[in-house]
């Protein structure tokens, strides 16, 4: 009974372990993610800046309407306040991750770099059952099946 409480706790452990590699995989991809959409931001930010250029410029030669620098101008200013928020989320998942990894909340972090995609090589089915037999809570809930089935018999013997 003893053993079958130490499989169980170990598998616990192992259980929160790979939560925890789980959790920060995840920040981690959300950080890059954030990354990602202020380069895009970035680069439809100066496409708007050249666009209200263009717009002003034919404003000011009587060639444009001013609606169209100010849709110009709303646009840009649209991306600016995207790009602050973006930034906002940045600041919040570092925090995140930084507590995760048991870090001050205030550590600076690099940026995350893009890791190339892995292939694999199962199906579906192959890949759930392989989840099954591994699985750290399947083997916590068998083990405590396992040893209140031997408290029960233990109990029957008294």
């Amino acid at each position: 009974m003893a053993s079958l409480d130490f499989e169980s706790e170990n598998a616990l452990y192992e259980s929160t372990k790979l939560k925890t590699v789980a959790r920060v995989k995840e920040l981690y991809f959300k950080l890059l993610l954030a990354y990602k959409n202020i380069d895009g931001i970035k680069e439809r930010g100066s496409l708007f800046s050249k666009v209200e250029e263009a717009a002003l410029s034919l404003y000011s030669l009587g060639r444009g309407s001013l609606h169209d620098v100010i849709i110009a101008q709303t646009k840009k200013y649209i991306l600016v306040e995207k790009e602050e928020m973006l930034k906002q989320k940045i600041r919040s998942l570092q925090a995140m991750l930084n507590a995760l990894l048991g870090r001050d909340v205030n550590s600076p972090l690099e940026r995350p770099i893009h890791l190339p995609s892995t292939k694999l090589h199962y199906d579906i089915e192959s890949l759930l059952s392989l989840s099954y037999e591994r699985s750290p809570e399947v083997k916590v809930k068998e083990n405590m099946l396992k040893a209140a089935k031997t408290k029960l018999e233990m109990a029957k013997r008294e």
